[in-house]
């Protein structure tokens, strides 16, 4: 699809500057000096070809080729917020996605340029919105981005002293983080655990004090039957997990697993509900379904 190259940047940069607007607040006043310097880096990896439709060349070196924000990269979110959008509309221009494929390309192109996982985080919920409207815009047959309402804000979603609940900021939690056993970001990569040992982390919490059967733990964390003949193999299976857990909690966490593990059940006592602390961001439309 033909899309005229400059209304394109302006597109990028009208999207990513409202997103740090919206997150970012404290980087804004640096936004228009690094635009500057990086337009014209990013123009370079625009191509247009003889019919006039785009081409998106490689831009993992833009970064470090921004002379004012070079060896400062990872302090500053805009070059990879711009790199991130910059493909982003590259790719809507090309074809029109659902939610869910938007979502997986954000994360994708975010990852490309480096993004730690904070702000891949914040990226998918918030571009998410943003490039709703855009795309709204190319229904309308209009080449450039109308940002008209900010997304809300992200909230966290927490899992501590035996609840789940729903806060606007952890900052009253995280000035004691150290006073936790167990302190995890979920939309960040913890060392040594695994998706299936937090699954079946947030499974202990979420029952905290209740002993569990082998046969229901398996079912809802490791969506598997309990075997009639492998019982060894059953235990085996969610130990691996815990092995993990304890390594992560540097040898402290199964001093809290209950008595029945592994002869008959599984649970967490009701002495750990004050040693954790989980947290995620998600947007505030999707809180109560989370």
């Amino acid at each position: 699809m033909y899309l005229d190259k400059d209304s394109w940047l302006n597109n990028i940069k009208t999207v990513a500057k409202k997103f740090v607007e919206n997150n970012y607040l404290e980087e804004l006043p640096l936004f228009d000096t690094f635009w500057q310097v990086f337009s014209a880096k990013i123009n370079e990896a625009i191509k247009s070809d003889s019919a006039g439709c785009l081409t998106f060349e490689p831009t993992n070196q833009i970064i470090t080729e921004v002379s004012f924000i070079k060896g400062y990269s990872h302090d500053f979110v805009s070059p990879v917020v711009a790199l991130t959008v910059a493909e982003v509309l590259h790719e809507m221009n090309t074809k029109k996605y659902s939610s869910n494929k938007l979502e997986d390309i954000i994360h994708s192109a975010a990852t490309r340029h480096g993004a730690k996982p904070s702000l891949t985080a914040c990226l998918i919920r918030g571009l998410s919105v943003l490039c709703n409207e855009i795309q709204a815009c190319k229904d309308n047959n209009s080449n450039e981005a109308i940002i008209s309402e900010s997304p809300r804000p992200s909230e966290y979603r927490i899992w501590t002293e035996g609840k789940k609940i729903t806060l606007g900021n952890i900052g009253k939690y995280e000035k004691n983080k150290d006073k936790y056993l167990l302190w995890l970001d979920l939309d960040a990569p913890a060392q040594g655990l695994t998706p299936k040992s937090i699954s079946l982390l947030k499974h202990l919490v979420e029952n905290i004090g209740t002993p569990m059967s082998i046969a229901y733990v398996l079912r809802d964390v490791f969506d598997d039957k309990a075997s009639d003949d492998d019982k060894e193999g059953d235990i085996n299976k969610i130990n691996q997990q815990l092995v993990k857990l304890e390594t992560f909690c540097k040898k402290r966490f199964r001093q809290y697993i209950m008595e029945g593990w592994p002869k008959e059940s599984l649970g967490l006592n009701n002495d750990f509900r004050d040693k954790y602390f989980l947290f995620k961001r998600v947007a505030p439309d999707r809180a109560a379904a989370d």
